[in-house]
């Protein structure tokens, strides 16, 4: 790849120019910018010219400096860098053949963000997603948010506590399951699945995301079944259920079918990820929309699962949380999803559940090929307050769906007690016949024998 001819670009070519926007992060006031945070690999320019140009590029330049584009308009608009760390830091040369790493942070000035993530991503990662010639690659990794910036959201309608209340499930984990096969089925056989994983003793079901508003399942014919199902069910039970119907559709209609779904009996709603941050914002700031909502993550791996490119996964949950996810799935690092490490697990947990000035914890979940085998390594990482999601790890047990969501059950109840699962097992059937299915799993890598393609 050809080298950025940095000689004349971005109009920092003096020193002043350049010490304008490069500067100590001490030289700003935090409250009055967003500070992005960067990976940066093998960078094709000079790394102090190519973050003086990125902070440009992202706020009042471009690659040449215009005549508008005073000292006085750089000084109250243009981004700084306010950091650039090289990883390991280098001093000998030549460098090595693979290239330098960077970790960069640019503060951008609130004032040119509106408070709206269309509006924020564009600033923070907008134009540099797209930079080879900037360098191979760019990826945003963190966003720290000033409170002047946040207090125009205010995330989750319910979060954490919230759901607790309404389930009146003060502790223990609460399993969610998605009705399997994703499609294909009508709205009464959809409710018959629902009714018998409900009346298993699973606290939420969802539709699956590849389900939302087809013609031979329409969802407000779905909410009506299901609504039936689901008090059937509650009334055997003794417990409360919650059905998140799916309500993803063109974006000048989510409102309205949103609003419809609830008049016809929903008690929780499901958006997916390609609906966008600003669509879960404005369900979870309506102040009709009273019931909780699921955010699902269908297509953050479009943005998210390069290594190199794009922004990570907590930071896509970090905005989901900000605009009013209470309840999020991911994949877990022990699951179907092939590359999904621990780490990155870690990271999303803490940021769902950690305090976010007055924004409330969403709920957790990290699921994918999750089955009652599992919930003793899920409890050990994550503790209480996760969402355990099963699908066909509900649907698939051999003595059908109630006795599915049971298993997930029969393995939170032995957890909770301290009991191995293998030991409970012998007098709970269900969950025996789970372990024999899909065995115990204890590690990350006793999970991966299963899902192994290879094999």
């Amino acid at each position: 790849m050809a080298s950025v001819p940095t000689s004349k670009i971005w109009g920092a070519e003096t020193p002043e120019d350049r010490e304008q926007i490069v500067t100590l992060p001490e030289s700003i006031d935090w409250d009055a910018y967003i500070i992005a945070s960067y990976f940066v690999k093998q960078p094709t320019a000079d790394p102090w010219r190519l973050f003086v140009g990125i902070a440009l590029e992202q706020s009042t330049g471009t690659w040449i400096r215009v005549p508008a584009e005073t000292w006085e308009v750089r000084e109250k608009y243009a981004a700084r860098v306010v950091g650039l760390y090289e990883v390991p830091n280098l001093f000998q040369k030549p460098y090595p053949e693979d290239g330098r790493n960077f970790i960069a942070m640019v503060a951008f000035p609130v004032e040119n963000i509106p408070t709206d993530i269309n509006a924020l991503l564009t600033a923070v990662i907008g134009n540099i997603s797209m930079g080879a010639a900037y360098s191979q690659a760019v990826k945003l990794v963190d966003l720290w948010l000033p409170k002047s910036w946040v207090k125009d959201f205010k995330g989750p309608k319910f979060g954490i506590e919230g759901v607790r209340e309404i389930l009146k499930v003060p502790k223990r984990p609460i399993v969610n399951n998605m009705i399997k096969p994703c499609t294909g089925i009508p709205p009464d056989v959809h409710a018959k699945l629902l009714y018998e994983t409900a009346a298993g003793g699973v606290d939420i079901i969802k539709d699956d995301e590849l389900l939302s508003c087809q013609k031979y399942c329409d969802p407000l014919e779905r909410v009506v079944k299901c609504r039936e199902a689901i008090d059937k069910a509650d009334s055997e039970k003794g417990e409360k259920t919650l059905y998140t119907v799916n309500i993803t559709t063109r974006g000048d209609k989510i409102l309205e079918l949103a609003e419809k779904a609830i008049e016809h009996g929903a008690n929780a709603l499901m958006l997916n990820s390609a609906a966008g941050y600003e669509a879960l914002r404005m369900l979870a700031e309506d102040p009709g929309i009273k019931v909780p909502i699921l955010f699902h993550p269908a297509i953050w791996g479009t943005y998210s699962a390069h290594p190199y490119a794009g922004m990570a996964y907590w930071v896509a949950a970090k905005l989901a949380r900000l605009c009013g996810n209470d309840l999020q799935l991911f994949p877990a690092y022990y699951g179907k999803f092939p590359g999904w490490t621990r780490d990155v697990n870690v990271k999303i947990f803490s940021t769902l559940r950690t305090k976010f000035y007055h924004i409330k914890r969403a709920f957790p979940g990290a699921g994918g090929g999750i089955h009652a085998g599992m919930v003793e390594l899920a409890i050990k990482e994550w503790g209480f307050d996760q969402q355990i999601p099963a699908g066909a790890g509900v649907h698939g047990h051999p003595n059908g769906s109630r006795a599915g969501a049971m298993s997930i059950r029969q393995a939170i109840d032995a957890v909770m007690q301290g009991i191995p699962l293998d030991e409970y097992a012998k007098d709970h059937k269900e969950l025996k016949i789970a372990l024999e299915k899909w065995g115990y799993i204890r590690t990350a890598e006793e999970a991966a024998k299963i899902f192994d393609l290879k094999a």
